[in-house]
């Protein structure tokens, strides 16, 4: 049993079914430079169509755009993402 309301783990079930990093890069490719990784990227929506991405701490319009236009449920209540986005030729 959760310790959650069913209304949050709702939102919180489709941020984790449904991939938002691959449908926030295309908005994002032209704002990341490589040579200045890592970048920090913070994520943040919920309620009726709040949408907000940051990156290195700086608004990013176009992503944000992006986010909103997502088919997130408009609920009460919001999630809050941060990713750590590291350049391509890392061999981890």
């Amino acid at each position: 049993m959760s310790r959650f309301p069913p209304i949050f783990e709702r939102r919180q079930t489709w941020y984790l079914d449904n991939p938002v990093l691959p449908a926030l890069s295309t908005a994002l490719v032209d704002s990341l430079e490589e040579r200045r990784c890592p970048h920090g990227l913070k994520i943040f929506f919920g309620c009726d169509g709040i949408a907000e991405v940051r990156l290195d701490g700086e608004y990013h319009e176009s992503a944000s755009t992006a986010l909103a236009n997502l088919g997130w449920p408009r609920l009460p209540g919001f999630v809050r993402t941060y990713v750590l986005v590291l350049h391509r030729d890392a061999d981890i």
